[in-house]
């Protein structure tokens, strides 16, 4: 058994880890237990970006450790924690995390106003929110389901980067056994995302009606629990991409909110639900006019046409212009 002493370099704060010597890396443990890092190329050791310090208990650098990391990294306990093996105590430096939050345009339009002073003096007036899951940011607005007033907004990290930057690699980790792990984090996160806006408009869990959720179609399986197997290789067949309906407790495996919720229907492996829901708010399929929708994020999509018909595609975006996980970018 080791112990293994971890403190945030930016917070302070620390953790505590007891653990078999079992020769994992230190992502994998940081993975088990829920201590967020991140890991763009989900650990497969390509990237050196995942660094941290050890303070004490300084392993001997392996050869994938020599050939990324420069000769005074290694002498001042830098390691990466997709390489090294976890084998004694040891005491580490965790570098500064993007948990802080996001900056979402939909905050500029949340006002307080008389109308909304009014709204809280009603008796349990109803609310819905709207989610959308990205890959690398969500965000949420909570609204006013009887006047669509946009009540508060909120945004966050997707931390399900700890396991890779783009949809690719977090397919990847789905397949190798760490399906369970995905959906748990993106859980927490949509969870405190609601807690979020219910505290910023001072109403409670039980006045949340109902909740929508776009992503593309490996976020919503990730968050379905459902296997990615067809989402990793050609023919790239999704196991579900018909609309979801049941309750957000159901969805994120808690009794703290029981409002319906509904994730909207994709359209391919990887043209997904936020498509959809960019195509129903636009109304572009009911335009006469032939109009174009892009939405360029980690992944990007491309929508062209109107009311007689719609042709789409997709293709990396930000993984190809931050080069992340390729060659040329």
């Amino acid at each position: 058994m080791i112990n293994i002493w971890l403190i945030r370099k930016e917070t302070g704060e620390e953790f505590h880890i007891e653990q078999q010597a079992s020769g994992k890396t230190l992502l994998a443990i940081l993975q088990e237990h829920q201590i967020y890092m991140d890991a763009f190329c989900g650990g497969s050791g390509d990237c050196g970006r995942c660094l941290v310090q050890f303070l004490e208990g300084v392993p001997a650098p392996t050869e994938k450790e020599k050939r990324l990391l420069s000769g005074a990294e290694l002498e001042n306990g830098i390691r990466l924690a997709c390489a090294v093996n976890m084998e004694q105590d040891c005491r580490i430096l965790l570098p500064s995390t993007k948990r802080e939050q996001i900056a979402v345009l939909g905050q500029s339009l949340v006002k307080q106003t008389a109308d909304k002073q009014k709204t809280h003096e009603c008796l349990h007036p109803s609310y819905g929110i709207a989610i959308d899951i990205g890959t690398t940011t969500l965000a949420a607005v909570l609204i006013h389901l009887s006047t669509g007033e946009r009540m508060a907004s909120a945004s966050s990290v997707n931390h399900q980067r700890a396991y890779g930057a783009d949809v690719i690699s977090r397919i990847q980790a789905s397949n190798e056994g760490k399906g369970t792990l995905l959906q748990k984090s993106i859980q927490s996160d949509l969870q405190n995302l609601m807690e979020q806006l219910v505290q910023q408009a001072g109403i409670l869990r039980e006045q949340v009606r109902k909740v929508v959720i776009a992503a593309n179609t490996t976020m919503c399986h990730l968050l379905r629990g459902l296997s990615c197997k067809g989402l990793g290789a050609s023919p790239f067949t999704p196991e579900d991409i018909s609309i979801w309906e049941g309750t957000i407790g159901e969805l994120l495996n808690t009794e703290c909110w029981q409002a319906r919720a509904v994730i909207f229907p994709g359209i391919s492996a990887f043209i997904g639900a936020d498509i959809v829901a960019g195509i129903y708010a636009s109304e572009m399929d009911r335009s006469e006019r032939i109009q174009m929708l892009l939405d360029i994020g980690t992944n990007g999509e491309m929508v062209l046409g109107n009311r007689d018909g719609l042709l789409v595609t997709s293709a990396a975006a930000g993984p190809v212009f931050e080069g992340g996980n390729i060659s040329c970018g």
